[in-house]
């Protein structure tokens, strides 16, 4: 599990950057994941895809997203994709009520679907303490 950390540290930069950019759908966008909880998190995946897929602008940006994650892992992405997936299965197989979690078959091998999972888990208590949830 040697690349989680990078991958923790990737993800925190990327969303620095998406802060800094004067594009802010896609931050609200991912907001939304935040709201449902890690065992349900293919529900908030599909109605974060569903906002993305409906406007341009925000597909073309979380594509960027995805590419500048990959960049910034370098040859380190297909092992960080692959220890993330496993220590997220791992840590739901050993928590009692994990198994209530269930999720397609293949969505694990997904990028898109493991970023987003990634910027959840790894922003968790960023995004939760953020103005942006109206909770000032």
């Amino acid at each position: 599990m040697d690349k989680l950390p990078l991958l923790k540290e990737v993800i925190d930069q990327t969303y620095a950057d998406m802060i800094n950019d004067r594009r802010p759908d896609l931050q609200l966008a991912l907001g939304g994941m935040f709201s449902r909880p890690l065992v349900r998190f293919e529900e908030a995946y599909d109605a974060f895809i569903a906002t993305v897929v409906r406007d341009s602008a925000i597909y073309d940006r979380w594509l960027n997203v995805q590419m500048q994650v990959v960049t910034r892992l370098g040859g380190d992405c297909q092992d960080a994709v692959k220890q993330f997936s496993d220590m997220f299965n791992e840590v739901l197989a050993e928590t009692p009520g994990g198994e209530t979690a269930t999720f397609a078959e293949g969505l694990f091998e997904k990028k898109s679907f493991i970023f987003a999972l990634a910027f959840r888990v790894y922003l968790d208590a960023l995004v939760a303490n953020s103005p942006m949830d109206g909770d000032e």
